[in-house]
């Protein structure tokens, strides 16, 4: 998947608001695809936004995630 690629890419490079849009996007075309909520707790939670990564922490772990 090329959006969960380059949002995993941006976020290893601290990009993280580029890699929210793209997790955005695998999360649009792919909802049932656990990485992508995750990593789009990880960049959230590492811009200390707490509550809404927990949020997609949770939804990552009900589709079968970490």
């Amino acid at each position: 998947m090329a959006w969960q690629g380059k949002g995993t890419a941006f976020y290893h490079l601290g990009r993280l608001n580029e890699s929210i849009q793209c997790f955005d996007k695998v999360i649009e075309l792919s909802p049932m695809y656990y990485r992508s909520y995750y990593y789009k707790g990880k960049a959230l939670q590492d811009l200390g936004r707490e509550v809404e990564a927990e949020e997609l922490f949770a939804r990552s772990k009900e589709l079968g995630g970490i």
